[in-house]
């Protein structure tokens, strides 16, 4: 091995010796592939009679504000970002909201066990922590709105990484320096990935569910070096070819086929699903990582495709693209962009006039410019070619640029949501134009909150199936042996009758700590942290070996400490005191206040005075104040069934 990839030769790589099964299977592999190909990028009418590759672009350049060079210099070149301003009204509104993931079980008997999925609710939350899924949250909106459908896929992902470690001695001498090259683990973690729409095939283009999908496959081309850090350490990467090789007469199955076109020094990273067949494949360059019929159930944890689909707007009901607000957009915009473009014109026009000059004098465009004298001009002998085109934009002209906006404002949202003046001449027609932009906007919202519900059951069982497995050991001194050590989750969460705190999700085996242990031991560290503390303890062994049927809802709700949030809130409490009085737990509503607020309700609020011990029998009893949270600590052991 070179001591810098730098010096690699390129050597040849090694040439893979196939079964007679596994040339069979890799030539009919190579065939579908090819036939889900050719089916997809072939112009269809739902794409308005352009490939899919075409349809893409379109959308990309349209959201982007494309502004090509000019053809003609007289040219006006100008768009107006009208589509990507909606676009981003869009992902503001839907920002707005919280559109996390909330994890339920229910065991045979379909009884809900509340604790556990709080807990695993939680270790999700912790996972979308560490991949900052925030951000990759508002990225899968966006592209959402703009492309009309999304792929993403979530998968366990391991990578490796070249660590060199020097040994000692080293002087300054280069000579003298000599260190170790080894392929270590750097990553072990789930991880969402947003694909590349040309890069994602389908087996059917007339079947609408992504689960009904006879075969899908994913093609991603990278560099090598970070190939190699992926698949480095599998059997059959000494035969994945750095570069190109010569096809010659022995047949198909030479290492130069692939599906795209490549580059020297590229990977194209083809990963095959068969959902019906449990079948799972990877191809390197055109070599085969995996035996034939790798299950897929090994890969995705449940059987199903590792990539989830939403589309924003549909197209037909078995049709599996959907159409973007780009698309819903781009004719209307399109004619009030090139009106827009004419005005320019007719306002050049108006400064600036084409003149005919029939003086007999040599004149240029400076001659026509303010305070410029030029002597000798014939009266009658200049004058404007087109003097009808000298009165510039008309009111007609704004009136039908008007006609157009508001048609476009009908389509997707109105100027109101972009922070301009609400249309209507009466607060009733406002409202009304601001009701039908919040109807667009709950759809797309909606679209939005099925796309999380999805990731969120793809997510749950990779969860059960590799977070809560050891991840190193260490030496129990009171027993005099290794213990397996484990991921600990721990994440801000709002604690019921506390308000914002800490959530510890914690794997033990063995007997699982009592509920007054986990009580102590959340009031020592609230106590150390200044901050309320809840724990979840869990038997890793127990959880990956019981039988539970998982569902994943989301409930889209405002952020906290959104003014909207705090708004509804506000107006929640004061009609439930109004309409029921008395009969309102005010206990509840000082806990969510302190929720909404961002606020610890132990500290925001004054405990009430605990009840007197030893009164004589008879004696008035302290009431609890009223307006006052009472606590009551909770047991958060979770117990699973064997």
């Amino acid at each position: 091995m070179p001591t810098s990839p730098l010096l690699d030769k390129h050597e040849p790589a090694k040439t893979m010796d196939y079964s007679e099964e596994e040339s069979e299977y890799l030539s009919a592999l190579r065939g579908r592939l090819e036939e889900a190909r050719n089916a997809r990028n072939a112009s269809l009418e739902e794409f308005d009679q352009m490939d899919y590759l075409t349809w893409f672009d379109t959308n990309e350049r349209l959201a982007n504000t494309f502004v090509g060079k000019k053809l003609n210099k007289s040219d006006t070149n100008y768009q107006s970002g009208m589509i990507r301003n909606k676009i981003f009204t869009f992902l503001a509104s839907i920002n707005k909201m919280n559109l996390e993931a909330v994890a339920l079980a229910f065991d045979k008997k379909n009884l809900l066990h509340a604790n556990l999925g709080n807990a695993i609710t939680e270790v999700l939350r912790k996972t979308e922590e560490l991949e900052n899924d925030d951000e990759k949250r508002l990225i899968r909106q966006y592209e959402l709105i703009k492309q009309g459908t999304i792929f993403v896929e979530d998968i366990w992902k391991k990578s490796y990484k070249t660590t060199k470690k020097l040994a000692e001695g080293f002087n300054g001498d280069p000579k003298t320096a000599k260190w170790t090259t080894e392929l270590e683990e750097a990553i072990s973690a789930p991880c969402r990935t947003i694909l590349y729409g040309p890069g994602v095939y389908l087996g059917s283009m007339s079947t609408f569910d992504m689960a009904d999908q006879p075969y899908i496959f994913t093609v991603d081309v990278v560099p090598y070096e970070k190939a190699k850090a992926m698949f480095g350490k599998w059997d059959n990467w000494e035969s994945v070819p750095k570069t190109l090789v010569q096809e010659d007469s022995t047949g198909i199955l030479r290492s130069n086929w692939r599906l795209t076109d490549l580059e020297q020094n590229q990977v194209e990273i083809i990963k095959y699903q068969d959902k019906p067949n449990d079948e799972f494949q990877i191809l390197l360059n055109g070599v085969m990582m995996l035996p034939v019929g790798y299950p897929l159930s090994a890969v995705s944890c449940n059987g199903e495709y590792t990539v989830v689909k939403q589309i924003l707007k549909m197209i037909r009901h078995n049709f599996p693209y959907g159409k973007s607000l780009v698309m819903e957009l781009r004719n209307l915009v399109g004619i009030w962009d090139e009106l827009a473009k004419l005005d320019v014109l007719k306002a050049q026009q108006a400064v600036a006039p084409a003149m005919a000059n029939n003086t007999g004098q040599t004149l240029t465009s400076r001659n026509l410019m303010p305070g410029t004298f030029t002597a000798g001009i014939p009266d009658g002998k200049l004058f404007p070619m087109n003097p009808a085109g000298s009165q510039g934009v008309t009111n007609a002209d704004l009136s039908m640029l008007e006609f157009l906006s508001q048609r476009i404002d009908e389509a997707s949202v109105n100027k109101s949501y972009q922070g301009g003046e609400a249309p209507g001449s009466t607060l009733g027609e406002a409202q009304i134009a601001h009701q039908q932009s919040s109807l667009i906007i709950d759809l797309v919202l909606f679209s939005c909150s099925l796309l999380e519900k999805k990731l969120g059951e793809l997510r749950v069982p990779m969860i059960l199936k590799y977070w809560f497995d050891p991840i190193d050991k260490r030496l129990d001194e009171a027993r005099n042996e290794l213990t397996n050590v484990y991921r600990i989750s721990n994440i801000e969460a709002s604690i019921s009758g506390r308000g914002m705190g800490r959530s510890m999700v914690i794997p033990q085996t063995g007997m699982l700590p009592a509920g007054d242990e986990i009580h102590a031991q959340e009031e020592a560290d609230a106590k150390e942290m200044g901050q309320p503390v809840r724990k979840y303890y869990v038997n890793p062994d127990e959880i990956k070996k019981a039988e539970y049927i998982w569902q994943v809802t989301v409930n889209p709700t405002p952020r906290r400490g959104d003014a909207q949030q705090k708004l509804l809130f506000e107006s929640m409490a004061t009609r439930a005191l109004n309409m029921f009085g008395p009969r309102v737990n005010i206990d509840h509503l000082a806990e969510r206040f302190a929720e909404t607020e961002g606020e610890d309700s132990s500290k925001l609020f004054l405990s009430a005075p605990p009840i007197a011990q030893g009164m004589p029998q008879g004696a008035p009893q302290p009431q609890p104040v009223q307006g006052l949270p009472q606590i009551t600590p909770q047991t958060n052991r979770v117990n699973i069934p064997s």
